[in-house]
């Protein structure tokens, strides 16, 4: 019935989906209907990803102020998503100088043989600056500390690090040039181009 509604093509060849989410609560048909198209259409190649941000519990409501499956939940879904063979269910984490990362409470939830971590800068949008939230990461180096923590537990990480040449322009995640214009304030990372009133 799942797969009889989908308003789209699945048969694309060398198609990777992908879905990243904060895994709010409320949403569980959906996961259910999603874990049925990862099994039957794409054969454990559909690219799930949780953004948790925080191994704190604390840390992460303040993060993500949204009613939210914890770890536990999410471990339990992801050991009934993950099809063995096939792509591993993604941990994310955007490394910020107040980052809560403890390796040993991952373990406690994550199994590594069926979730790995990746790690991400903290983009300079006018959010992350108006909450103080300033990235570890500013660099294509490496965090090498918490990458060899992460690894002794077993884990296989990914380290993503765009072009930072999209922070100067404003096109990264999360930001916005309507919010930008309206608000009339610069990041002092970001929107270093001169915004031109005939392109508008």
């Amino acid at each position: 019935e799942v797969l009889s509604q989908l308003p789209f093509r699945y048969d694309a060849p060398g198609l990777l989906p992908s879905l990243s989410t904060v895994a709010p609560a409320g949403c569980e048909k959906f996961f259910q209907q999603l874990q049925v198209i990862n099994r039957n259409l794409y054969r454990g190649r559909f690219q799930l990803q949780f953004s948790l941000h925080s191994t704190d519990a604390t840390r992460r409501d303040w993060l993500i102020p949204v009613k939210k499956w914890d770890f536990k939940q999410i471990a339990d879904f992801g050991r009934e998503f993950f099809v063995p063979g096939g792509r591993k269910v993604t941990l994310n984490f955007a490394l910020g100088r107040d980052t809560v990362l403890e390796p040993a409470v991952l373990s406690e939830y994550f199994d590594p043989d069926i979730f790995l971590v990746k790690l991400t800068p903290v983009n300079p949008t006018l959010v992350a600056e108006n909450n103080a939230l300033a990235s570890t990461i500013t660099s294509p180096q490496p965090p090498r500390k918490i990458i060899d923590l992460l690894q002794e537990e077993g884990y296989q990480v990914i380290y993503s690090f765009g072009e930072w040449e999209e922070n100067r322009i404003g096109s990264n995640c999360g930001q916005y040039l309507s919010r930008y214009l309206k608000e009339k304030t610069t990041s002092s990372e970001a929107y270093t181009y001169p915004v031109e009133d005939e392109l508008l």
